[in-house]
Order: structure tokens, then sequence, then C-alpha cells
């Protein structure tokens, strides 16, 4: 998530954390505050805010006299005709149309002391940041794309790669003493949010909070104003609640924190989820990016993942920024990535000693396999690609398939059986003998367990082989689609190697015999000694 400097109860605090260096402004107006509304106002003395499109000006007088005050634009021209300020009085001074003038403003205030004169910045929050797509890869069901960034100005960028519908919902699970989750949703200035599950009822509202910056001797410092917030209501369960939010501040374009409270009889606890305001498409949440990527070199990469529903993958690219202490956001649109096919077999425990894909000329580009899936990267649509399964060197199936469309999820179905084998002795399993299938294509071994084994063939007449030893029994099999085929296989006695044990025997019987022949002979000799 995202990291900005937090307002501490009252902009006044930031006069603690001030140093001298340069600013834009080169002469300040002491006895003035200006804000964004009258609850962020700040001495002129400390910093000028920083105003964009659709912006309030509001001014405080610290005087102990009536003044004039007046604006001029970045060309020097006058923006506003004198307004005479009471002291300790509150004024709305200006309201910063869509396209104010850019640049460096300035504001005179005359007293009975003589004039005084101090600057502030108004920027626009449509500063374009577009990144350039370099490449696209798969890895597994991953869509790994790189990016690279034009030099600019722009600090705290995020780049979000989003699908085809972006949502403005979030699920929010609740704490624990609650228990279940609440959906909301943000339309304009209404929060819709219902609840489910809940153990108990509790009072809830919401705040948005949005990045804020003042120019001052320290430079550009960013703050988190409350723009926002909704009453206070409470929650039963299983009910649809639309609040009003009450604003604060007029609402900007740009990114936005979201903070839900929620108020039991155990405490209060305090939710974030993050949101953007978009001209186009009005709120987006940030769960609506299958990537979202904090960007810090010029190059950087989104993943994505394939696995999810197509309406997920990406179609664009979200850039969000700040560009000269206000937000800005561009969006860039992708090329089509691609489609996905599920590779299905009838049965299961299907296993692929190797899979190959392959197209006509140079549209396909890249694919991966993950998990019974197939992922593509084509050059054009509609494109044919042939399929193949490889069973190990005793078989192998080829499937053609079309891909109409990008972001297209089809299935092919391989026709397949399950052979399953047992080899037993004396009418026991034999754990260690191995096993093989043959077919006219070749010969594979097959991986055994407890006496047996299991493999997904295609339909076709195989031999399948069981050996221990010296000895081994075969079988002719017939593999039907989506049948199971058991067989049993014995190795017996009579296929038992014995003649090396009986050898054996043989030759210790007859050192025995020698032994025993000897000894009968030097017992004689002794005797006619």
């Amino acid at each position: 998530m995202r990291t900005r400097t937090l307002a501490l109860g009252s902009l006044m605090l930031l006069s603690a954390f001030l140093l001298p260096t340069s600013t834009v402004a080169a002469r300040t107006t002491p006895s003035l505050s200006m804000g964004f509304s009258p609850d962020y106002l700040l001495p002129l003395s400390l910093g000028a805010p920083i105003y964009s499109q659709g912006d309030e000006m509001w001014i405080f007088s610290n005087y102990s006299t009536s003044v004039e005050a007046s604006l001029s634009f970045p060309n020097g021209t006058s923006a506003t005709p004198p307004t005479f300020l009471d002291p300790q009085r509150l004024v709305e001074l200006y309201q910063f149309a869509n396209s104010p003038p850019l640049g460096i403003w300035q504001i005179t205030v005359v007293s009975p002391a003589g004039s005084t004169a101090s600057t502030f910045l108004v920027r626009s929050q449509g500063e374009a940041v577009e990144p350039n797509l370099l490449s696209s890869s798969l890895d597994g069901s991953l869509l790994v794309q790189n990016f690279s960034l034009p030099a600019t100005g722009a600090d705290d960028i995020q780049a979000c790669a989003l699908g085809e519908s972006p949502s403005s919902g979030v699920t929010i699970s609740l704490p624990t003493n609650l228990g279940g989750k609440m959906n909301l949703s943000l339309a304009g200035g209404i929060a819709d949010f219902s609840v489910s599950q809940v153990a108990s009822p509790f009072a809830t509202w919401l705040e948005l909070y949005a990045p804020y910056s003042y120019q001052t001797s320290q430079g550009i410092i960013t703050t988190d104003l409350l723009v926002a917030r909704t009453d206070s209501v409470l929650t039963p369960g299983n009910q649809s609640i639309k609040s009003t939010f009450n604003e604060a501040l007029p609402m900007r374009y740009g990114r936005y924190t979201l903070r839900t409270y929620l108020r039991t009889q155990s405490g209060l606890s305090v939710i974030e989820s993050e949101y953007l305001l978009t001209r186009e498409s009005g709120w987006v949440s940030s769960s609506s990016c299958s990537s979202l990527t904090v960007v810090v070199t010029q190059a950087f990469q989104t993943t994505s993942d394939l696995s999810e529903p197509t309406s997920r993958w990406p179609r664009s690219i979200l850039m969000m920024y700040g560009f000269g202490g206000v937000e800005g956001y561009s969006r860039v649109s992708l090329p089509s990535i691609g489609s996905a096919i599920g590779l299905s077999l009838p049965l299961p425990n299907a296993t692929l000693n190797g899979i190959g894909v392959s197209a006509s000329g140079n549209e396909l580009q890249n694919w991966s396999f993950s998990a019974g899936s197939l992922y593509v990267i084509t050059g054009k649509y509609p494109t044919d690609i042939t399929v193949r399964l490889d069973f190990g060197d005793v078989a192998s199936e080829v499937q053609n398939v079309t891909i109409p469309q990008p972001y297209w999820r089809g299935s092919v179905i391989f026709p397949a059986g399950l052979l399953r084998a047992d080899v037993s002795r004396g009418g026991s399993p034999l754990s260690n003998a191995t096993f093989t299938v043959s077919s006219a294509s070749g010969t594979s071994g097959l991986p055994s367990k407890a006496g047996g084994v299991a493999a997904v063939l295609p339909p076709g007449n195989y031999t399948v082989t069981a050996s221990f030893q010296e000895v081994s029994d075969s079988q002719d099999v017939s593999i039907v689609n989506g049948r199971v085929k058991s067989v049993s296989l014995t190795v017996e006695s009579s296929g038992f190697p014995i003649l090396p044990y009986a050898e054996a025997a043989l030759g210790a019987a007859g050192v025995v015999l020698a032994i025993l022949v000897w000894r009968r002979y030097l017992q004689q000799r002794s005797l006619f000694d």
C-alpha cells in the first residue's frame, strides 16, 4: 500500500517538521492563513496550499484591522477584485475552474502598514505518465508483462493491471468478535453496503481521505485530508444500507483511502481500502487490479493470474501517481493477450510426460501449461494451433484447436482410459516388481506402488508386463475411452529362479562329501602305518 505523511489532528502541527530551505514564495504574509476549506488552514508564513482544478481557496485574517486581499494570475493580470477582510474573518476567496491558469499565482494584502504579497502554485491533474509495453510472457498461469516509463517528475507511482469491467466494490472481512463480512461499493457520493452472517449489530460510518500538498520552506509536504464522511448508522444483519457522503472538501480525481469504522461493545475498529476516482469510470477499487505494482524505477513489471475469470485479464494499465503536489492518473490500453484452453481427460490422476503446442508461421508467440490448462499468446485471431499430449514413449494424442478471439476460454477433451495392473506371487502382492507397457509406438516404464500401477492411456491395444528378477508375466489389454481396465499378473514358483539355489545346495553337499572321503582315507592310512 501507499505511504504518505498523515495529518496529525491539525495541519498546524506541520510547523514542528519544517526546515529552512528554498521555497516558491519569496515573501509571505504572516497574518493571513490559507487552505482548502475552513477546516484546513495554514499560516502563509509556514506554507501555501498547492491548488488544482475544482478546489476552493479559503483565507482567514489574523490582522487587527480590516485589510484588502486580491489575487493575480501567473501572467500578472488580476484574477479577482479586491476583497475586504475584517479581523478574524473567514472568507472563500476563490473557486478554481476546471481549467485554471497553471503556474505561480500571487495573493496581495493591503493593510494600513503597507502591502505584502505571497505566492502559491496551481497545478494540473492532467499530467500524463504513460508506460511502454516491452514484452509479455507466460510462467504457468501467470502473465508477466514488462514496461518502461519515460523520465518524468512523477512520484509515488503505482501501476494497476485493469480488467474488462473495473469495479467499485470491495468485500471487507469483519473483526472476529463480529464475524461475517461487509460488501461495500461507491457510486458518486453514495456508499452502498450490506453485511451478512454477523454475530450482533454494530454502528458504522465511512470516511474518505485523499492526499493534498503544501509548498513549505522544506519543500512539498503531502498529507491525507478528510474529504468526506457519512453519518453513523446502526447495521443489523443481512440488510442493505445506502449512506450519503458529506463533503468537507470538493472531491478531486485521484487516489483515496476509504476508512470503514466499526463500533461495537468491545471498542472501535478501522479497516482501510484503496480507491481511485476517475473521470471515465467513477470509483475504481484497488481490488479490481489483477496486479498492483509499486513503481520505483523506470523499468517495472506486472504479474496477472490467468487462472482467474477472463474479465479480470488485463485490458489496460492504469498509472496512478503524484505530480508536483497533486494527484494524477493515466490509462493505456494493452494489446490482446491470448486465451486459456482447459485440457480435459475423462479420468482422474492423468499424468502427462510432455505437451507440445505449434502453429503455422509466427502466430504462436508464447504458451505454458499449468494445472490442466494451456495458456496461449497469439499474434492474430482466429488462430489454429495443434496440441500434442505425450504419454511417455508408448503413445501420444494430437488435437487441432481454433482460438476464435482474444480473452477466450475453451476446453479440449482428449479421449483416454485408465489401466490398473497388479502382480502377485504365491497369492501375495509383489511390491518390488517392475512394470512396462508397450504398443506399436514403443515401450515405457510405469512407476509402481504397493504391488500395482495406474496409468492413463489413449484408447488402443497395449501389452502390460510385470517383471521380477529373471521372470515376467504379460497380458494384452484394450483401453477404451472413459473406462477402467484392471489386469492381475502373477509370478509363480514355476517361473521362480530356483536353479541357482539348487546348484548352491549341491555344491555345499559335494564339499561335505569330499571332506568325509578324505577323512576316511586318512584314517585307513594311519592304521597301516
